[in-house]
């Protein structure tokens, strides 16, 4: 015979871990005997109110609901039983004779009864699809007494009663005891399968409310400040090099070592200078060490016009125009500005004990001879260079002026596993260790054409903002640029609930704003959520680089936006 549906439904293991062996033995009668149509409920919680408004727990032992009837609840007592009728108190008596009070066993079975009841009488939906009364019925179940003796009250007749032989016929005593509470009233309406629904509903409604996408951020963000903790301790292995080579792939924390090393050597008393290659990064490491003495971050080119701009104001000399002269087929961001910076070097005093780049895989080979001549002193001074060449997204690796086999960092502590995998399926050296933190899926949202991508990419933004409380600071937008005129009206053109504002690239940063970049300008960055977009015409191969470090910019979650075909082809890059 088919089992009835019971909940919870445990496993063999559970059922002998019940405390009360009483309940123990029931539940396994009702699960090898009980017709197949009931749903049984066993040791069910709820809290109400009493008629003065204070709340109450409550709790039944068993109730079987009949879509043919109505319910009965099942108070479960083991062990003897004892009644002082002059003091109306109940007692229950263990194996070794012990006696313990408990409640009153018939009033807490009809109390149990009358909760349940006004709860399903309550639900939205009763009056809707049913109406009448309702079959409520109760009774106790004595699992050690093998025959009823005196018990014979008022409140409990021997039809409402159980004892251990009927728990080896128990369908026969929950025939009795739904027959018994039939003939107290004619006029009830059966369960049935909207009212079998309703006390699902209530009582075994399966629930998930997922965490909001804010805390797990915070959540895993917690576990990165540990990994990065343990990724700084490998500036030790520098030992007093004062020259050296750290190479790592995304996530490994090139640019936090970089900026840790920069400021304890600035500490120490030696002026120092940290370039990087774009201006986003650049702006990054200016604001971070903004109150560090001793301590400059720089853009190169920014550098390189600072100097001109100090040569032209203390000499009146053009260096970049001499440089254009000399060189009048090179272009100005390759030859003319390093050549200027070399030039100024010559001239000004203004020099560095500790030079340190990161991202160097940016800079051309051409860069390097104005740099080494920033140094007080080139053969005392400290020279320290951070790169990945898989991130040679603006030309081609060049060779590095210091010739050192280079350091390997090989954790990967920025983005979780899920993020990681991905983005080194594009990665070319030595392995590099996935974070601990596991994460979520890559999340894929395709639509026909860039208007229809930007409706869904505007959803996605606002239930991040709205619904999720996910600062707008914490995530970005990024594209590849070859699109960007048509991509970013698009999306600037749909609009933003209050506070939050649109900020394009080169826009001025501002509290509040929602922010699109490309791919390129963000190198070097991170967020927590990159939603990236834009990428229907890039190849795997010949656009290795772009994916790499497209994907890599995010820490913890990571959407891919495009085409139905586009996000299929990216699926099968894992």
């Amino acid at each position: 015979m088919p089992s009835p549906t019971i909940r919870p439904e445990l496993s063999e293991h559970q059922i002998s871990a019940i405390k009360s062996s009483a309940e123990v033995k029931f539940y396994r009668a009702c699960v090898s005997q009980l017709n197949n149509r009931y749903l049984i409920l066993h040791s069910i919680f709820w809290v109400h109110k009493t008629i003065s408004g204070e709340p109450r727990d409550g709790e039944a032992d068993f109730v079987i609901f009949d879509p043919d009837s109505g319910f009965v609840v099942i108070e479960i007592k083991g062990g003897g039983i004892l009644h002082d009728a002059k003091k109306d108190t109940w007692s229950s008596e263990d194996r070794e004779g012990n006696r313990h009070i408990i409640k009153d066993p018939f009033r807490q079975a009809q109390s149990e009864k009358h909760v349940i009841l006004n709860k399903i009488l309550a639900h939205k939906d009763w009056g809707k699809y049913i109406n009448g009364q309702v079959m409520a019925a109760h009774a106790v179940f004595f699992t050690d007494l093998s025959n009823l003796g005196n018990i014979d009250l008022p409140q409990g007749p021997k039809d409402i009663l159980g004892f251990s032989d009927d728990l080896n016929h128990l369908q026969a005593w929950t025939d009795k005891i739904f027959t018994y509470w039939k003939g107290q009233t004619n006029k009830y309406q059966p369960l049935g399968k909207v009212g079998i629904s309703i006390i699902n509903d209530l009582f075994c409604r399966d629930i998930y409310v997922k965490p909001l996408i804010k805390f797990e951020l915070e959540e895993e963000e917690k576990v990165r400040i540990k990994l990065t903790g343990q990724q700084a301790r490998i500036l030790t292995m520098l030992g007093d090099r004062k020259k050296a080579v750290i190479c790592g792939g995304a996530g490994t924390g090139k640019t936090l070592l970089a900026l840790q090393r920069a400021r304890e050597l600035a500490k120490s008393g030696k002026r120092t200078l940290i370039l990087c290659y774009n201006d986003l990064l650049g702006d990054w490491l200016s604001k971070s060490v903004a109150n560090d003495e001793n301590l400059k971050a720089s853009t190169y080119h920014k550098l390189c016009k600072e100097q001109i701009d100090k040569v032209k104001h203390k000499m009146n000399r053009d260096l970049l125009r001499e440089a254009m002269e000399s060189y009048p087929n090179g272009d100005m961001w390759g030859i003319h500005m390093p050549f200027a910076l070399a030039s100024s070097t010559e001239i000004l005093d203004e020099k560095f004990d500790a030079i340190i780049i990161d991202e160097g895989q940016d800079f051309k080979e051409e860069f390097w001879l104005g740099i080494t001549m920033l140094f007080a002193n080139p053969t005392e001074g400290y020279f320290y260079i951070f790169y990945d060449n898989n991130q040679s997204i603006y030309h081609k690796p060049t060779s590095l002026p210091i010739k050192e086999p280079p350091f390997y960092l090989t954790v990967n502590c920025r983005n979780t596993e899920e993020i990681h995998n991905f983005s080194y399926n594009f990665y070319e050296g030595e392995p590099v260790d996935p974070p601990i933190i596991q994460g979520k899926s890559i999340e894929f949202i395709s639509a026909t054409n860039i208007e229809a991508q930007a409706t869904k990419i505007h959803a996605l933004i606002l239930n991040l903002l709205q619904k999720e409380s996910v600062d707008s600071s914490q995530f970005v937008v990024l594209i590849e640029g070859k699109e960007s005129k048509s991509i970013y009206s698009a999306l600037t053109s749909k609009q933003l609930s209050k506070p939050f504002t649109w900020r394009i690239p080169k826009g001025n940063p501002l509290d509040n704003q929602v922010v699109i970049e490309t791919i390129y300008r963000f190198k070097g960055l991170e967020a927590d959520i990159v939603i990236l977009w834009g990428i229907d015409h890039l190849d795997k191969e010949t656009d290795r680089e772009i994916f790499y470090v497209a994907a890599s910019r995010a820490k913890s979650r990571l959407f891919v936006v495009g085409t139905e075909v586009t996000c299929n082809y990216v699926k099968t890059f894992n």
